[in-house]
């Protein structure tokens, strides 16, 4: 019988221990869609701010973006996503016809 050199019996040694492992369960994948188009559901009128939360995308970056929940005067609710800066809850906003966000409010007559 022909004796195998040592390193030739180590490496078949790691690989059948490498085939003896338990399979690793496959990684949870988790779908991210894309955010919906508000700007063409809004609607010109007033409201106030009622939540104010920052964006922050998946890979955990905060692309300066601050999405407002805003309780319009007419009871129904729109969500805006805005570069600017972040408005304090409970302010008076205007969204106009042009789709901006008016804030301060100038007193309605």
């Amino acid at each position: 019988m022909r004796k195998l050199p040592i390193s030739l019996v180590l490496a078949a040694a790691a690989t059948l221990a490498a085939c003896a492992t338990e399979p690793r369960p496959p990684a949870p994948s988790v779908a991210v869609s894309p955010p919906a188009p508000v700007a063409d559901a809004l609607r010109p009128g007033y409201g106030r701010v009622s939540i104010v939360t920052t964006v922050v995308y998946p890979n955990s970056t905060f692309p300066g973006m601050f999405r407002l929940t805003l309780r319009m005067d007419d009871g129904t609710v729109q969500v805006v996503d805005t570069r600017g800066p972040a408005i304090p809850l409970d302010e008076r906003v205007e969204i106009t016809a042009d789709r901006n966000i008016r804030y301060p409010v100038v007193s309605r007559r």
